[in-house]
Order: C-alpha cells, then sequence, then structure tokens
C-alpha cells in the first residue's frame, strides 16, 4: 500500500492542477449571462366572417402515402424497417446491406389504410410503453401528419386500433422475405 501512496499524490496533484487559475497572459471566457427583453403584449384575436377551410379529414390519405413501420428488439436485436408506398410498393430493411422489395395491388393495402387514416388512430397518445427485457419495439410514422410517430413495444397495452395496425403491418412484412434471404 505505501508503494502507491506517491502515486495517489501525484494523480491528485495533477487534478488539482487542472482546476488551478489562469496562469499570466491567459484569459478565461465565462459564459454569456441570460439577458431579459421587455415582453410584447400579446395581440389581440380579430373577430372573423369566414371559417377557416377544415383540414382534410383523418379518414382520407394522401395520393402519395407513405407508412414507415419499424420493429426492433428483441433477444436477436432485431432492426427491421418496411417503407409502405400507395402504389404498393412495400420496401424491407435491416442490419444487412441489401434490401428487399416487392409490389402489391394497392387495394390490400385499403384495410390497414382505413386504421392509420381513421379518427381513432389520429387520437393515439405518441407513445405506449411496458418494461422488461428484449422486448418488441413497434414504431409507425406516418409523415406529414400532425402525430406523425407511434410507438409501443410487447407488454404495453395499447388502443385496439394501434394493434390492428400492427397485424396488418406484419402480414403486409410476412410477403417480403427476410433481407440477405432468397
Amino acid at each position: 500500500m505505501q508503494q502507491h501512496i506517491p502515486m495517489i499524490i501525484a494523480v491528485l496533484a495533477l487534478a488539482l492542477t487542472a482546476c488551478g487559475a489562469p496562469e499570466a497572459g491567459q484569459t478565461v471566457s465565462r459564459p454569456a449571462q441570460p439577458t431579459s427583453t421587455p415582453a410584447t403584449p400579446p395581440t389581440p384575436a380579430r373577430p372573423t366572417d369566414t371559417l377557416a377551410t377544415p383540414a382534410r379529414p383523418t379518414s382520407m390519405l394522401a395520393d402519395d402515402f407513405v407508412v414507415i413501420y419499424r420493429k426492433t428488439g428483441g433477444i436477436m436485436g432485431m432492426d427491421e424497417t418496411l417503407t409502405i408506398r400507395a402504389d404498393g410498393t412495400l420496401t424491407l430493411r435491416s442490419r444487412r446491406p441489401d434490401q428487399q422489395t416487392t409490389k402489391v395491388d394497392p387495394a390490400t393495402l385499403k384495410p390497414l389504410l382505413g386504421l392509420l387514416g381513421s379518427a381513432e388512430f389520429a387520437a393515439l397518445e405518441p407513445a405506449y410503453r411496458a418494461l422488461g427485457a428484449d422486448l418488441f419495439v413497434y414504431e409507425i410514422s406516418l409523415p406529414g401528419r400532425a402525430k406523425p410517430t407511434v410507438v409501443t413495444m410487447d407488454g404495453a397495452q395499447p388502443p385496439a386500433v394501434l394493434e390492428q395496425a400492427i397485424e396488418q403491418l406484419e402480414q403486409l412484412r410476412q410477403l417480403l422475405p427476410e433481407p440477405g434471404r432468397p
């Protein structure tokens, strides 16, 4: 133990030296202090005679609609992303460098699009979480939406519409072989 004392003292001295004052001629920069600016009073709302144009109903989706479904986790560390386009193109990517692509009849997507365009789906929370190890995480992204991404995982208690959407996405996923396999 006594042979380690000089080493411990040297390490402590070095640590204290690093915390010391700057040498002569050196400048120390200090972070800028926050400043406050006077707040401008809010502009009162003006009444209008016309109604705002309503947004596209949630049951309708754009013609170039894209769904991105990502499934990660599990004991094997899965990381797959299924991209679905309105024309029926399905593309599956994983950690492997290659990807799989196929095309289905766009009518095949109607049940899924109905779920994703429903008011129930639009009302979902951004995340439904659970505690545990090796859980699969399911992420559905709908670019261009007010709430573009919904995440859930095994063991969570998501609403039925989210479970049904994941079932539909998994069925579409099964139409493609795993990347790297014929």
